[in-house]
């Protein structure tokens, strides 16, 4: 789930929660601050999730006690047995999670919640989501944030979907079409006044101080990797010169607000289908791709999902082919009977890729290193800009190229 100032980074696994927070995974928050917990019971899961449930178990070995939520699974089985139906559980209550350095990210982070609470709350029956059936909760004031509580109920859909660090051309195509199914739903519909989406708007990341310290940041990093200075002749100054650019590029993404994205659009909060001929006839979702963890969500460019979503989860050897997915992407959007202009539209790409570029030379990479590289090569959650030297490389060169040759901005 996602962090408060940056992309996923998958759950850590803690030792086994204490029982009393297992006891609590079988109810649901109370409706209202102040109301008791709800059991959750067969009666309730059969009105609201699945009519033939007779029991239900919540397998202690599944559960994950993560750095932003407890994430536990529900297994509802039919009377003779041989049916089940599968649940994914999200509990964020902070007072059962890993204390965190400051009040203000318990703020931020909570308020993240509350996003994705929110939207699920809100959006319809769409395939590309995962069916949720509970979602709601609680944010506290800013006094009594610790009191704050939200529960998300989703159906499990790992049986026939997979997630992945990185994708080859097929599922990079089906990326692409999920994605402008999604933003033609809110297409020119928004609210402009309503709240940004995606972790790297410029206000939301200005305490982290990362324009002043580009620079600093920079030289410590090609400290690290001496090998990124011989991608480019004079890559020495890239971040502050692409830092220095970052109003004039937020204030682009500002002015051209479209649609509702996704905001944190990586392989870990992706869900692809393992065989497009599998089939449940209890699973709700049906497309190729399935997007979870909206906690970013919110009004943008819709070109940022794409720019994220290809930047950190493209297999290596396809990111030099990446405007070819962009297309795709476009096309989508025409068939589904968007109106716009295809060459006006596409040409706005590159603006919002060194967007998101800012943030990951001043930000993101802070922590980049040969032993990060190391520890991330078997894990799920971090995506290939924090674990693969070859997205490293092809961002540089790319940004250098659209900075100082291409001059885009």
């Amino acid at each position: 789930m996602s962090t408060s100032l940056g992309e996923s980074a998958g759950y850590p696994v803690n030792a086994k929660p204490p029982d009393e927070v297992l006891k609590k995974l079988s109810f649901l928050p109370g409706a209202q601050h102040g109301d008791p917990d709800i059991p959750l019971t067969v009666d309730w899961l059969r009105q609201n999730v699945w009519p033939l449930v007779d029991s239900f178990e919540i397998p202690e070995d599944k559960v994950i006690c993560g750095m932003q939520a407890i994430v536990f699974h529900l297994v509802l089985k039919s009377k003779d047995g041989d049916q089940t139906f599968k649940l994914i559980g999200k509990r964020v209550v902070p007072k059962e999670l890993p204390s965190k350095a400051s009040e203000k990210l318990w703020i931020d982070f909570l308020d993240s919640v509350r996003r994705e609470v929110r939207f699920y709350s809100q959006i319809g029956p769409v395939d590309i989501f995962p069916k949720v059936f509970y979602s709601a909760g609680y944010l506290a004031p800013a006094d009594k944030i610790m009191d704050s509580y939200y529960l998300l109920l989703m159906e499990d859909v790992s049986d026939f979907y997979e997630q992945s660090s990185s994708i080859d051309k097929t599922k990079a195509n089906h990326l692409m079409e999920a994605l402008a199914k999604f933003h033609a739903l809110n297409w020119n519909k928004i609210d402009k006044s309503a709240e940004r989406g995606s972790f790297w708007v410029l206000e939301r990341r200005a305490p982290l101080l990362e324009v002043e310290n580009a620079q600093s940041t920079w030289d410590t990093i090609l400290d690290r990797f001496p090998e990124f200075k011989t991608v480019r002749e004079n890559v020495d100054k890239l971040a502050h010169d692409l830092a220095s650019k970052a109003k004039v590029l937020d204030d682009f993404i500002a002015d051209n607000l479209i649609t509702q994205i996704h905001g944190d659009c990586k392989g870990w909060n992706l869900f692809f289908k393992k065989d497009s001929g599998s089939s449940s006839s209890d699973l709700i979702a049906t497309s190729e791709v399935l997007f979870i963890d909206m906690q970013w969500t919110g009004i943008g460019h819709p070109l940022q999902d794409v720019a994220y979503a290809l930047t950190t989860t493209l297999e290596a050897d396809l990111l030099e082919s990446m405007s070819d997915f962009v297309d795709v992407y476009i096309e989508k959007l025409l068939k589904l009977g968007i109106n716009l202009d295809k060459d006006s539209f596409k040409a706005q790409y590159d603006k919002v890729w060194l967007d998101y570029v800012r943030v990951i030379l001043t930000g993101l990479w802070k922590r980049f290193s040969p032993e990060s590289i190391e520890k991330y090569k078997t894990v799920v959650g971090p995506s290939m800009i924090a674990r693969s030297i070859d997205h490293a490389k092809f961002i540089i060169g790319h940004a250098h190229d659209l900075l100082y040759d291409k001059k885009v901005i």
